[in-house]
């Protein structure tokens, strides 16, 4: 069967090399970590879907459900195709 990790796993196989390994701590269980490095980035790059995507992730996996929406709402408006 296919777990949650395995899903969060091909979610993020399309992001940018940097966004993979920021996914990385999402999957070692510390999405905190991770939303902090992603907040980084996104800094220099606040139009990426791939970063808001993952950002996305690393909040639900946070247990911010408001925020998770929020980010992949901007994933949506930044990537409408994808």
């Amino acid at each position: 069967p296919e777990t949650s990790h395995d899903v969060l796993a091909a979610r993020c196989l399309d992001a940018g090399e940097r966004a993979r390994w920021i996914s990385l701590a999402i999957l070692q269980h510390n999405p905190r970590e991770a939303i902090a490095q992603l907040r980084t980035q996104l800094t220099g790059a606040p139009d990426d879907p791939a970063l808001r995507v993952v950002l996305s992730l690393a909040e639900e996996a946070a247990g911010n459900a408001e925020a998770a929406l929020a980010e992949a709402e901007i994933a949506l408006q930044h990537a409408p195709d994808d």
